[in-house]
């Protein structure tokens, strides 16, 4: 069944996609879901970020982190993905990790460290700094190191 199980994600978005390398994607949205992982023998939850391996031929979530939101129900609108880093740029709608507050619409997932985090560059909002800004889109720039983000902010 795959990543699109009907039964579970009823109203399931995927938004977004971007390949991390000749065997992973991540593919990224507003979604609940759960998939077999055969090396632990159980189904385990994936929410709003997944991960291919063509390899393994296995989907799974990121290893530590779950992006929340305290006001709204979380869409990732944007990933980019930097190969020198081995990093997962994130923009989207959301406030939170783990139920902890970041600075809101940005995060990045470290895969060396399996971590995902606040993103370094800090996050968007609006002109009433008590509005959250939303990530819209991403554009990565590896040969000078400059990450381009669109979107709802000031």
């Amino acid at each position: 069944e795959g990543l699109c199980n009907s039964a579970l994600s009823k109203g399931m978005k995927i938004t977004c996609a971007s390949m991390a390398g000749p065997q992973d994607v991540y593919v990224a949205g507003a979604f609940q879901t759960q998939v077999w992982n055969g090396d632990r023998h159980a189904f385990v939850k994936i929410y709003n970020i997944a991960h291919f391996n063509a390899a393994d031929q296995v989907w799974l979530p990121l290893h530590i982190g779950q992006i929340t939101c305290s006001w709204c129900t979380v869409t990732v609108l944007a990933l980019a993905w930097d190969s020198k880093r081995e990093q997962l740029h994130v923009a989207g709608k959301f406030n939170s990790i783990d139920g902890r507050n970041i600075p809101a619409a940005l995060a990045i997932y470290d895969r060396p460290s399996g971590r995902l985090v606040a993103h370094p560059g800090g996050g968007l909002t609006m002109r009433n700094k008590t509005e959250d800004g939303v990530g819209t889109a991403l554009q990565l720039d590896e040969e000078s190191s400059v990450l381009y983000v669109m979107g709802s902010f000031q």
